[in-house]
């Protein structure tokens, strides 16, 4: 089989994985806050952990990549989060809870910053979406499998220590394909190297390009304005799959199972989603799937603010879900364009920084309003935080069209 297939099948299982637990959390955590005596701004510390081992990974992303090669980090990546997991099932306190959910951002930080630079660079606008559509149906399945293991075996730790398995066999995966994962920046040297001279027309000279490196990267202020969408962009994804399930079942009256499987609807709408927007980027341009999704977006967390009954929940929660869906790929997708290749791999780094923050900063300031007010603070945050991201993107687009 050609290896560009291969490569493609694995990132595909890949991006399964990667929603897995990033899912569970939110299902999983009224149990882990009764277990630990937390209140519920303890999600907040365990999101900012995992964000902080996110952030020194991504961060260095550019820099990693160059020194050990994409193949050997995404394998790293991988067996991180499963250590971090299987820490999760072996604590028993609530310190070493905290220190593995660092772990798990470590390895966090390697797979989505690694795995979304090398699809951007590589694939087109219509697999990168179908991509991330994989990262949907793995976190569709993650509150589902969580939810079994709380009602069926009776604990958390069960659904935790089956996605560490699956973490830990995909970076066995990647160890054993490492030498396919190639980017344009480990090109090696020898091919840098001038052909032998020829007869070549006289050209004039040309004022050599400033080195590619973090900092002329964070002194475009292209990167500077993604970075500020990724931010929002996933503080309103995570904000509303992480507090979701607590706000139905704890402020609206919804039974656990139910409320359960309208998370799942959400990372379903998501992923389907992100399928059909994979068809329609071939017909309509990127930056116009983005504003109707921004546009979207704000609708969805307008309605789930409204707490007008069951049915107005769900189905601001599945169209909050399925406008979301082309926003992360098509943006990363347009990294390269909007920025040039010789900064897209430092720009990504920071992306996925911007993108850890706002996991980290918003769910967790929810969090903290949460318990000064109550749940219903939710809503008006993603609503907040949706019109945020619209009118930030259409300066953007004004900025740089593509």
């Amino acid at each position: 089989m050609n290896n560009r297939y291969i490569v493609l099948i694995i990132a595909f299982i890949a991006f399964i994985s990667l929603g897995l637990p990033d899912s569970v959390l939110g299902v999983a955590w009224p149990s882990i806050r009764r277990e630990y005596l937390l209140p519920q701004s303890g999600l907040g510390m365990v999101l900012i952990g995992v964000g902080l081992g996110f952030l020194t990974m991504s961060f260095n992303m550019g820099s990693l990549v160059q020194r050990i090669g994409m193949g050997k980090l995404l394998a790293l990546g991988m067996f991180l989060v499963a250590a971090g997991l299987t820490g999760y099932v072996l604590s028993r306190s609530w310190p070493v809870f905290l220190l593995c959910a660092y772990v798990v951002g470590l390895g966090a930080g390697s797979l989505h910053s690694g795995l979304n630079a090398y699809v951007a660079e590589k694939f087109s606008g219509r697999l990168v979406n179908w991509l991330h559509a994989c990262y949907g149906l793995g976190a569709t399945i993650g509150p589902l499998l969580m939810t079994a293991a709380i009602e069926q075996a009776g604990s958390w730790r069960w659904g935790y220590l089956f996605v560490a398995g699956c973490m830990l066999t995909m970076s066995l995966t990647f160890t054993l394909t490492r030498r396919l994962w190639v980017l344009s920046v480990q090109t090696p040297t020898a091919i840098l190297q001038p052909p032998v001279p020829t007869v070549q027309p006289i050209q004039p000279p040309t004022e050599p390009l400033p080195p590619a490196n973090m900092r002329a990267a964070l002194k475009n202020p292209i990167v500077r304005l993604q970075i500020g969408l990724f931010f929002l962009y996933t503080g309103v994804e995570v904000t509303a799959g992480q507090w979701s399930f607590t706000l139905l079942t704890e402020a609206r009256g919804v039974e656990a199972a139910q409320a359960g499987l309208w998370v799942s609807a959400y990372w379903a709408f998501l992923m389907i989603g992100r399928i059909a927007f994979g068809f329609l980027v071939s017909w309509l341009p990127m930056s116009l799937l983005v504003r109707l999704s921004t546009i979207g977006v704000t609708a969805g967390a307008a309605l789930l603010a409204v707490r007008g009954g069951a049915a107005l929940s769900l189905l601001g929660l599945t169209l909050l879900g399925f406008a979301l869906a082309p926003i992360f790929p098509s943006l990363m997708k347009q990294t390269p364009a909007r920025v040039g290749k010789r900064l897209a791999t430092f720009a990504v780094g920071f992306q996925s920084s911007a993108a850890t923050l706002g996991i980290m900063i918003v769910p967790g300031f929810t969090g903290l309003l949460v318990q000064w007010y109550n749940l219903e603070v939710v809503g008006l945050v993603l609503s907040v935080v949706a019109i945020s991201l619209l009118l930030l993107h259409e300066v953007l687009v004004h900025r740089a069209p593509v």
